[in-house]
């Protein structure tokens, strides 16, 4: 079966760095990782290391998706989907946990994401889950 590329990746390959990408992340070489990667596959990246950072970026702003960790060092990353935090629609949002498979919490918290993804992070199946149609 030959399916047709979503939007998204089709914009990221034909246009590189058109699409705005939101790290957001505490640990720093995890973080740091995404960056380099993400900018190697055509994404603007923009990161930070904490919902505050993520907050003003967000409010400054527009993106197309946002990879977000679940446990931050000033609350829960989810928090960021409110909308006194997220203030426009993110299209593409990726929730990364270090919690394992079995977490309630963590089932619970990817259940407002478009996709969950656990530590260690599988970078193919990061890019193919970003490059999906809203």
């Amino acid at each position: 079966m030959n399916s047709a590329p979503s939007d998204l990746g089709r914009l990221a390959k034909e246009r590189h760095s058109s699409i705005d990408v939101l790290v957001v992340e505490d640990d720093e070489s995890t973080r740091r990782g995404l960056e380099l990667t993400l900018g190697h596959e055509g994404y603007a990246v923009y990161s930070a290391a904490s919902l505050r950072e993520a907050t003003a970026l967000l409010q400054t702003f527009i993106f197309d998706a946002m990879i977000v960790d679940l446990n931050l060092p000033d609350g829960m990353g989810d928090e960021l989907l409110s909308d006194s935090k997220l203030g426009v629609s993110v299209p593409r949002k990726l929730l990364v946990t270090g919690a394992s498979n079995a977490s309630l919490e963590a089932v619970s918290k990817c259940r407002r994401f478009d996709a969950c993804l656990f530590k260690p992070i599988n970078i193919q199946l990061l890019l193919r889950e970003l490059r999906r149609a809203p």
